[in-house]
């Protein structure tokens, strides 16, 4: 968002989160961005893309009208989802922005994400089929560079770049305090290793649902 904004400046953003009031509390310095609770959310999971359209029509839910009116007033919309696969949530859910956005006619780029491995068929036939709609797709690593073409999605445009949390701007003011916290020598050089919690919390999740079904 911050390198978009070097290019254009006027650019206004509406971005989708779990959380509206927590995010913002740390983007208020820009008054060009608000953010909306996700319209694809758990409690709200459709089967279909015209029942999240009719539920925002008849007023079910404010959310859900100010999600599909946000496609409607976008430009472009980009996605940052960061990873696709059957180990990071749902694929299917995942895919739903995109193709509410698709279905608005608005040009849609993914960016700076990782693809794969899809364990199901049907995982990858509804990810190519919305896939082949897509202005651009930017894949941070090489992985996902070899796996795109392993599954055979043609007629996209593919792009290998960097990841953008190179774009991000250092944090050091509180740098001192966590070398102490950690007990972490200060003088030499440090190398961070931050793995997701996102990918633990998604598999004990599949898990205790594979069990429950298996016992049902």
């Amino acid at each position: 968002m911050n390198e978009l904004s070097k290019i254009d400046n006027e650019t206004n953003f509406k971005i989708f989160t779990r959380d509206p009031d927590y995010d913002a509390l740390w983007m208020n310095k820009h008054k060009k961005v608000s953010f909306l609770a996700n319209p694809f959310q758990r409690w709200y999971r459709f089967s279909r893309l015209w029942q999240y359209k009719l539920a925002s029509k008849l007023g079910i839910a404010d959310f859900l009208k100010e999600g599909m009116d946000a496609f409607r007033w976008a430009d472009v919309v980009v996605s940052t989802n960061d990873i696709f696969s059957s180990t990071y949530g749902s694929v299917f859910q995942n895919l739903a922005p995109i193709k509410a956005a698709l279905s608005y006619r608005k040009p849609v780029v993914l960016i700076g994400h990782s693809i794969g491995p899809f364990k199901k068929e049907k995982e990858i036939r509804a990810f190519t089929k919305t896939m082949k709609h897509v202005r651009l797709i930017n894949v941070r690593e090489f992985l996902t560079l070899g796996y795109l073409k392993k599954i055979n999605l043609k007629n996209v445009r593919v792009e290998l770049t960097a990841d953008p949390a190179f774009c991000l701007e250092p944090e050091t003011k509180n740098l001192d305090n966590l070398w102490k916290a950690y007990n972490i020598p200060n003088n030499e050089i440090t190398i961070g290793i931050a793995p997701s919690q996102g990918l633990l919390i998604s598999e004990k999740l599949r898990t205790r649902t594979t069990s429950r079904h298996s016992w049902s």
